[in-house]
């Protein structure tokens, strides 16, 4: 079997049964940050394993092919014949060249993502720059809006934006918790990530891995900032202020979020119970074990799409042997 074909079957494997087991399991919601790591992997994987089998498509026969046998300290013609397309090396190579360009525009989508997010953050900071005002105590802006709302503006001198209506609805320690929330997302970078899963199920919209990552990411990194928030001020704070913020707010009102992906209320009140549950249930520390376990497979899933793309390589590189082709036979003369 060839490793393109291993290559996409494995990536048609992850897509569709990872996906599924990723779904079915409840431990991504008790350890979060270790879930958004298993998601991202798994897209990761599946994403690396398709462009990698375009690129073992590409190279019978290219200069490519020659440099990485060089590299290899291998024969070309036992690396052109490691590498063969199952269908002959011109429909390998188109069929190669439309994965690669297809995990290409996943690269092209994030890009255009990130720079048209940060040009409409700098154009909301330019514009709270003149409407909104400094929330007194709170490290965070204040707006004058009816909406319930509360989100952080990621990128340089991040800020934490409430609206009158929100901090009219919040206690003072359900303030604090809410902010400690956001702080968390500016932090840790949560809009990048949640951007890399919006721009791979858009360059792939019909993968199941794919959709149900950017969904459970979503709701993933807001469990990650809930515990942070928590660790500060305390577990029913942060779900005090979680259940006000939804009572107050109309189902189309955004609640919560980051600016250029903030939540409407009815997308946020999805991920409402769940992350309630997460809060006031929280399950019992998992065992290092377990989680050095479920680590070392989430490394593995990155691991083995790279392995099965080299292995051929490493297999004609041991052969010390190089094909030569038959000599054509003579005529006899008369």
């Amino acid at each position: 079997m060839t490793p393109a074909v291993l290559l996409l079957g494995y990536a048609l494997l992850m897509s569709t049964a990872g996906s599924w087991a990723l779904r079915r399991a409840r431990w991504p919601h008790r350890s979060p940050r270790l879930g958004v790591a298993a998601w991202q992997a798994a897209s990761l994987s599946a994403l690396t394993a398709t462009g990698l089998a375009g690129f073992v498509l590409l190279l019978p026969g290219s200069p490519l092919s020659v440099v990485a046998a060089r590299a290899a300290h291998a024969c070309v013609a036992a690396f052109d014949a490691a590498y063969a397309a199952p269908g002959g090396s011109t429909a390998g190579a188109l069929v190669g060249a439309v994965l690669v360009g297809a995990v290409a525009r996943c690269g092209v989508l994030l890009g255009h993502d990130l720079w048209a997010g940060r040009r409409e953050r700098g154009r909301q900071r330019r514009m709270l720059m003149l409407v909104a005002r400094p929330a007194g105590a709170l490290d965070a802006l204040v707006l004058d809006h009816e909406a319930v709302a509360v989100y952080c503006l990621p990128g340089r001198g991040g800020k934490v934006v409430f609206t009158t209506a929100a901090l009219s609805a919040l206690g003072t320690r359900e303030r604090r918790a809410v902010l400690a929330h956001e702080l968390a997302h500016l932090r840790q970078h949560h809009h990048l990530v949640v951007a890399a899963a919006r721009a791979l199920r858009r360059g792939f919209p019909g993968v199941p891995l794919l959709r149900a990552a950017e969904t459970e990411i979503a709701v993933l990194v807001e469990m990650v900032a809930d515990d942070v928030s928590a660790r500060r001020g305390g577990r029913h704070s942060v779900a005090s202020a979680l259940r006000a913020l939804h009572t107050f707010s109309s189902p189309h009102q955004p609640v919560e979020g980051q600016a250029t992906g903030v939540a409407t209320g009815q997308t946020a009140r999805s991920a409402l119970v769940p992350r309630l549950h997460h809060l006031l249930s929280p399950a019992q520390p998992a065992r290092a074990a377990v989680l050095g376990a479920r680590s070392v497979v989430i490394a593995a899933s990155l691991i083995l799409p790279v392995v099965l793309a080299v292995t051929p390589a490493a297999a004609a590189a041991q052969t010390g042997l190089c094909p030569v082709p038959a000599a054509p036979q003579l005529l006899p003369h008369r």
